[in-house]
């Protein structure tokens, strides 16, 4: 089959491996997209997606030859200095046809600079690669947080002030480890869903701050996949302790998993985009 469309992403673009962003707003739609690719230099598409990459000279060419084009961002890149001071954001983006982000809270913003469509198309799952699930047996006596180190501030307080008195152990999983952790499992794609249904349930903090407001769920609905609970206030960490109440969820969660977090939807909801901005 054709590949009409090409996705030029992120980890392509820098010369990385396994970052979240690529994997969940490219790979995993490209795996289910037959006409979908990773962007091959030199072959000629009827749409390029910028997965996260500002490009604007190559996207000035591109548009001169009628390819439709979409940037697709994750992070609020707009407000940010390191993209912002050079423009390098807005350059990219005079020349696209679409802009599409990870929140609504991210749509709406980026709205407010540009006339041409900003669609939210959430991050999603494959859901092939999560068939691991967590069985649930007795009284919680361990939670995970998971995540890039630097946020791992979240844990400061509540690892004194709450999971002690819950007689809760804390895992972490992650690229470096944290003071306050009772055990570090550093952070592996291949052991990842093992790794993370070794603890009773989750615990995901939920974001402070300007750009907090703009962080996905993807780590939320990554844990719901596995059938893990997610803890985001003292109050859930409490009513997690039950069987009872951490099976109820994990049974929720998994069927509003299926229905609304799957990468298919994604799919369609960016072909549909394409041939809106194609009329």
């Amino acid at each position: 089959m054709d590949k009409t469309t090409a996705f030029f992403t992120f980890d392509e673009f820098h010369g990385k491996r396994d970052s979240a962003g690529t994997r969940i707003r490219a790979e995993w739609l490209i795996n289910y997209w037959p006409e979908a690719e990773i962007y091959k230099l030199g072959k000629k598409y009827q749409t390029i997606i910028f997965q996260k990459v500002y490009m604007p000279h190559f996207a000035r060419l591109n548009k001169d030859a009628g390819i439709k084009q979409i940037l697709d961002i994750c992070d609020p890149d707009i407000f940010t200095r390191a993209v912002h001071e050079d423009n390098i954001f807005m350059e990219s983006a005079q020349y696209m046809n679409a802009i599409t982000t990870s929140t609504e809270n991210l749509a709406k913003q980026v709205q407010k600079y540009f006339e041409i469509p900003v669609r939210c198309i959430p991050d999603r799952l494959d859901l092939e690669l999560f068939k691991e699930k967590k069985v649930h047996q007795g009284e919680a006596k361990s939670v995970v947080w998971f995540g890039y180190s630097q946020n791992s501030q979240v844990l400061d307080l509540i690892k004194e002030k709450v999971l002690n008195r819950l007689g809760l152990r804390l895992i972490v999983i992650s690229d470096k480890p944290h003071d306050q952790a009772d055990e570090f499992i550093k952070w592996d794609l291949e052991t990842f869903n093992t790794d993370l249904i070794k603890a009773d349930f989750c615990l995901l903090p939920d974001p402070r701050g300007f750009m907090g407001e703009f962080k996905s769920n993807n780590k939320e609905i990554t844990a719901q996949a596995l059938g893990m609970p997610v803890a985001k206030s003292i109050d859930d960490l409490e009513r997690f302790i039950s069987e009872e109440e951490r099976k109820k969820e994990s049974e929720l969660r998994l069927k509003e998993v299926k229905e609304k977090w799957d990468v298919k939807l994604s799919i369609q909801e960016m072909q549909d985009l394409i041939k809106e901005i194609k009329k």
